[in-house]
């Protein structure tokens, strides 16, 4: 702990282990992250739909097709490893200085361009990812302000000017690193931004049912809200909350393609809240997602109540330029029901128990998909987690998967 870096100004040294002790935090942080990636699974904390959610399951958390947090471990523990080369006396040739600068510029580099892009492009933060890359940045500025500025000779301990060949090859190579970085990220311009996870959801119905994963669930498409004639041959079960920013994303495109397939297919809109009160896959709420119980029970209601008034008050949840606030929502919906009707429709079980249910089915096929994320989108044969953010990318997925099918003599 007691070992230092050569060239403070004035003839003084740096300690090298505040250094060091940033980097271990910075390889630790992006090995968790790295392994959330690998396993499309969740940042603890950050629900489906959370600023972490949307920042990893962005295609700038991606470089060359693997998550950036891989490289960005690795490059830490080279950084890491250099420093026990920085002391004075270990280099006196002055090899490892210019590596290790080029280290620290990518290093600043990257947390200032994903900085810039959480808040510029994707517009939502990853707290992980955040307090990895100060972390790094901290212990590469605090290695570059010696390394940039005069050294100690090994000899007599006196200061000596920077070489100004090694400072300028390491900055060289550190704006190449940097280009790389970014090059990488724009090699893989699209990437999916859901999983697709082949399934036997199907089954044989009762007689004017929908059947789910053996039997364990039975949707009736006449008791339920949806998207789309009751009539129509074909069923999408789709899986949301209106706190999602994913599932209101898609859910303009689900419009659309509902007119795409109109009179084949509808789509039935189960709720599902990212909120820890009505859902026990979510272990902790989201600030995003507070709220999100209260809301599916207003547009359950609202469909319990008058099922024509529904779609109304679906698409104005969706359609806001933000989230409407639940004093809104609620106002909403009394001028749709009626006060005393909305509070006789709120106290009804059925509202609490389909939202259960929703949940259920949320929790079956997130374990078979391995994904927590909403939306999804079941289908008699696969599951698709996660938003697909192209009109024509998801027409061609719905139209490549069997729809669920129910069962004639109703």
């Amino acid at each position: 702990m007691g070992e230092e870096v050569a060239g403070r100004p004035g003839g003084g040294v740096a300690p090298l282990w505040p250094a060091r002790i940033g980097l271990v935090l910075a390889i630790g942080g992006a090995g968790y992250l790295a392994s959330v990636s690998l396993q499309a699974g969740g940042v603890a904390g950050c629900g489906p739909g959370s600023g972490c959610d949307l920042v990893l399951s962005s295609r700038w958390a991606y470089w060359l097709g693997i998550p950036v947090s891989l490289p960005a471990a690795a490059l830490y523990s080279i950084l890491l490893a250099t420093t026990w080369r920085l002391r004075p006396g270990r280099d006196p040739k002055n090899r490892f200085r210019p590596l290790a600068i080029a280290l620290c510029t990518v290093v600043v580099a990257a947390a200032l361009w994903f900085i810039f892009l959480q808040d510029a492009v994707i517009q939502s933060w990853c707290r992980f990812c955040l307090a990895t890359h100060a972390s790094a940045f901290f212990s590469a500025c605090w290695l570059l302000a010696p390394l940039l500025g005069s050294r100690r000779s090994p000899a007599g301990g006196e200061t000596v000017p920077p070489t100004g060949g090694a400072l300028k090859v390491g900055l060289v190579f550190g704006l190449v690193g940097t280009t790389v970085l970014i090059g990488g990220q724009f090699v893989v311009l699209e990437r999916a931004g859901y999983v697709l996870v082949p399934l036997s959801l199907g089954g044989r119905a009762p007689k004017g049912q929908l059947t789910l994963d053996s039997g364990r669930f039975g949707l009736d498409p006449d008791a339920l809200p949806g998207m789309g004639p009751a009539s129509a041959q074909g069923f999408v079960v789709g899986l949301f909350d209106y706190t999602c920013t994913h599932c209101r994303r898609l859910h303009p495109l689900l419009k659309e393609a509902q007119a795409h397939f109109a009179g084949r297919l509808t789509f039935i809109m189960l709720p599902v809240p990212l909120e820890t009160g009505c859902n026990p896959m979510i272990p902790l709420t989201d600030p995003a997602n507070r709220g999100a119980c209260e809301y599916a029970r207003l547009a359950l209601a609202v469909w319990r109540g008058r099922p024509d008034a529904f779609r109304g008050f679906d698409d104005w949840l969706f359609d806001s330029a933000g989230l409407p606030t639940l004093p809104e929502a609620r106002m909403k919906a009394e001028t749709l029901l009626g006060k005393t009707a909305l509070e006789k429709v709120l106290s009804d079980p059925w509202v609490g128990r389909q939202i259960d249910e929703d949940v259920r089915l949320y929790i079956a096929t997130s374990q078979a998909t391995n994904s927590l994320r909403l939306p999804q989108l079941i289908f008699a044969d696969a599951a698709v987690s996660g938003s697909v953010d192209d009109a024509a990318e998801l027409e061609r997925v719905i139209g490549e998967r069997a729809p669920l099918i129910r069962n004639a003599g109703r």
